[in-house]
């Protein structure tokens, strides 16, 4: 008689080993995950990719999206990606705070 061995790993990887299927079982979940690590990146990283201040205001006032402002610019000239990237922290703040408070 052959006995069954337990191929889980122990102590503190079981649950990261539970947690890793659990992504690969709920697509949603991974790809909700994966978009917050994104998000979160991007704002760690704000001050880097974002190559014009998000107060600087120019004469290109509601430019259509370019090489220059990648997303675009407001009715006052300022980049509209400088600024959703560094208004990124603040928001993602609000609302991790806003799930932890309705728990």
């Amino acid at each position: 008689m052959i006995a069954a061995t337990d191929t889980r790993p122990a102590g503190r990887t079981s649950g990261l080993w539970r947690f890793i299927l659990w992504l690969r079982s709920d697509l949603r979940a991974a790809v909700s995950l994966a978009y917050l690590l994104a998000q979160t990146s991007l704002s760690n990283f704000a001050n880097v990719l974002a190559r014009i201040s998000p107060i600087e205001q120019s004469m290109d006032m509601l430019a259509p999206p370019g090489a220059l402002h990648w997303l675009g610019t407001d009715d006052l000239g300022r980049d509209v990606f400088s600024r959703l990237i560094h208004g990124a922290p603040m928001t993602l703040y609000a609302s991790f705070l806003a799930v932890r408070m309705g728990r």
